[in-house]
């Protein structure tokens, strides 16, 4: 199976799909884009059609009656932002606001991940960092750290 398009692929995620905020206890909330379904092509088809993003899940049936789940799914910020740009403009308005949201919350989530002060300071990731530089990183991050605490 194919999904011929991103628009076909909006399509199914506005039925299928869903768009949310994962909480997690003494933290904020993150944003998840899911689509689950029972038929395992479709999920694979799905994905191919967003670019090959987010993961698939397999889950087992949990009670007799139930039947095994796919599940495709993300929860990384530039996932989520690609994905919500090519969707708006064939999805619902209650489900643009979902993925505004999510999109939204994945920016606020991935501050914690990010060292935003290494770009602040130099312009590039901590891992690009010199010795010296991560050094000055060091000692300026630690002394915000003092006086935020």
């Amino acid at each position: 199976m194919r999904i011929p398009s991103i628009e076909g692929a909006a399509l199914l995620f506005e039925g299928e799909g869903s768009a949310a905020l994962l909480r997690q206890q003494g933290r904020k909330p993150i944003g998840c884009l899911a689509l689950k379904m029972t038929d395992e092509e479709v999920v694979v088809a799905f994905q191919a059609s967003v670019g090959g993003r987010g993961r698939i899940y397999f889950r087992s049936r949990r009670l007799p009656h139930h039947k095994d789940l796919w599940a495709w799914q993300t929860t990384k910020r530039y996932e989520i932002e690609w994905i919500a740009e090519r969707f708006l403009p064939y999805v619902s308005r209650r489900r643009q606001e979902q993925l505004h949201a999510c999109v939204a919350a994945s920016r606020v989530a991935s501050r914690r991940y990010t060292h935003s002060l290494t770009q602040e300071m130099f312009g590039k990731r901590l891992k690009d960092l010199t010795t010296v530089e991560r050094r000055q990183y060091n000692t300026e991050s630690h002394r915000r750290w003092r006086v935020s605490h």
